[in-house]
């Protein structure tokens, strides 16, 4: 086993979303490729319970356990690759099982990567993660950039591939992974009428519900190009059409115990979209826009979302001069919780242009951030948010986590109460926080 050095290092982080909210500092760990200079590490990341997978361009895909005080940390093994794509540019975990892709070299101009790709499935069950299964578009081609998203529930693997199809317009594929061998057992497809929207751009799982994001604003009809499938049917039954009134360009997506979550890479004001499919289409909580209260004339578009356990994290690594931020939201109530922003409040930080979240567990992207000597490497922080609901001072130990590098960073904990109680608040009043409370 390898042997670490780390630094510990107390800095402070504001959380705020104007003067009403609550002002928390929470512990933060800093992780980093184990070279530390891989500026696209924490491209993709994904969190389920206290272990995590992060991956990046070219450090491959990262393993964090996250269960005990000193975490380890290990490299998922790189499967063959005659093409020369970039394995760890998606990934997605659920208990003991993992989904990586490789697609095609990124470009960082265009953000786009030239390859079909291909998708491995590893075993974390054993101390050595194992690659079992290789999964693949039999129709594939050049371009269809398969594994550009990946979710995973259960015996359930959903692939997007968002230049499959005609006209490009892209795909995501089902899989079956219950037998000795993946089985594909349906493509969704894009709106009919639909241009190509680059369907397939993100995509989420939970249950029978597949939620797939398009970077397409509208197709032409006026709906959104994401859409929802109840994968129950055989084959999946497309949900009705997201309307005109849908945040355009729906390209991260989440969902959680019915709720499906459209974040928006073409809205600047910060909004996003919650939809409850466990209620009639005509209810009008059935589609919800919400949006962050923001400081006048500033600005972000919603980048990358989470959900857990009632709780919406939203990325917005456009916030504050491109700083960057993350906002949390209560999933029913809409009710917003609290902001975290960039940890060293620098331009071009970037940071938020990844969230995923378990819990408390939130892991936060940093992706090519700024330093004194330039483009730095990417970034992945990990936070407990538990006191952003309910704060309750914790020690200064509560959460190390080890870094892929070795680098540790811990923030004490310290917690400033509301000093009053803006309306988006009274969801979350009776958790511990009382709008009267001073700082103490």
């Amino acid at each position: 086993m390898a042997h670490y050095c780390f630094t510990l290092i107390v800095s402070l982080l504001l959380l705020s979303s104007g003067p009403a909210l609550a002002v928390t500092l929470d512990p933060v760990v800093r992780l980093l490729s184990s070279d530390g200079s891989d500026p696209f590490f924490g491209l993709d990341s994904a969190i389920d319970g206290t272990t995590a997978i992060i991956g990046g361009d070219s450090e491959g895909a990262v393993l964090v356990d996250l269960s005990s005080t000193i975490p380890v940390t290990s490299t998922l093994p790189t499967p063959p690759n005659p093409d020369g794509g970039a394995f760890g540019a998606s990934v997605a975990i659920d208990g003991q099982r993992a989904l990586v892709s490789t697609v095609g070299s990124f470009d960082p101009v265009t953000f786009e990567r030239n390859s079909i790709g291909f998708v491995t499935l590893f075993d974390l069950s054993t101390p050595s993660p194992t690659a079992v299964a290789t999964l693949m578009a039999s129709d594939g081609e050049i371009g269809d950039q398969f594994g550009r998203s990946l979710a995973l529930d259960g015996d359930t693997a959903l692939i997007g591939a968002d230049g499959a199809g005609p006209g490009n317009g892209g795909a995501a594929y089902v899989f079956d992974l219950s037998g000795t061998t993946p089985t594909k057992t349906a493509i969704l497809t894009p709106p009919a009428n639909g241009s190509a929207g680059d369907f397939g751009a993100d995509v989420a799982l939970d249950g029978q519900l597949a939620v797939v994001g398009a970077d397409e604003i509208r197709s032409p009809d006026g709906n959104s190009q994401a859409a929802l499938f109840d994968l129950s049917t055989a084959p999946p039954t497309r949900f009705p059409p997201l309307g005109p009134d849908t945040v355009s360009s729906n390209s991260p997506v989440a969902t959680e115990a019915g709720i499906a979550v459209f974040g928006s890479a073409n809205d600047s004001s910060g909004a996003f979209t919650v939809i409850d499919t466990t209620v009639d289409p005509g209810d009008p909580g059935f589609d919800r826009r919400i949006a962050p209260m923001i400081p006048d004339g500033d600005q972000f578009f919603v980048e990358a979302v989470a959900i857990s356990d009632g709780v919406i994290l939203v990325g917005g690594s456009g916030f504050g001069r491109d700083a960057g931020a993350a906002f949390i939201f209560d999933a029913i109530t809409g009710a917003e919780l609290g902001r975290i922003d960039a940890p060293n409040g620098a331009t071009e930080e970037n940071f938020g242009y990844q969230v995923s979240l378990s819990g408390n567990l939130a892991l936060i992207s940093a992706l090519g951030r700024r330093t004194a000597d330039g483009p730095g490497p990417g970034v992945v922080y990990v936070y407990d948010i538990s006191n952003i609901t309910a704060p309750v001072p914790l020690p200064p130990s509560a959460l190390l986590v080890l870094g892929a590098t070795g680098t540790l960073m811990v923030a004490r904990r310290w917690t400033l109460r509301p000093e009053a109680t803006p309306p988006l608040m009274t969801g979350r009043l009776g958790l511990g926080v009382h709008a009267a409370d001073v700082l103490k």
